[in-house]
């Protein structure tokens, strides 16, 4: 069945493939909990020295805050953790597109 929670702490640089992957799988109401989102401040106030890490969550940060799909929260617990609530579900959930 669906799932109620997704949990994703793992390569910074592919979180935003982590979530499209989860999305699909997670039911309307469930949670999705994403750890270190804010980097050690880096990707508040980035530093002199280029860090993938820090750009991709930027990045993902955006597109976690944005989803049409959730309702999104980041919190600064710790290293930051985004809390989202999946509130509408995928087209193929709908038995869509086709």
């Amino acid at each position: 069945g669906p799932f109620d929670l997704v949990y994703v702490d793992a390569v910074k640089t592919e979180y935003r493939r982590y979530l499209d992957l989860a999305l699909p799988k997670l039911r309307v109401g469930g949670l999705i909990v994403c750890d270190n989102l804010l980097w050690g401040g880096e990707v508040a106030a980035p530093g002199e020295e280029e860090d993938r890490d820090a750009d991709a969550l930027r990045a993902f940060n955006g597109y976690l805050m944005m989803h049409p799909q959730l309702q999104a929260v980041v919190l600064p617990l710790g290293d930051g953790v985004g809390l989202a609530t999946k509130i509408k579900p995928t087209i193929f959930e709908m038995g869509g597109p086709f």
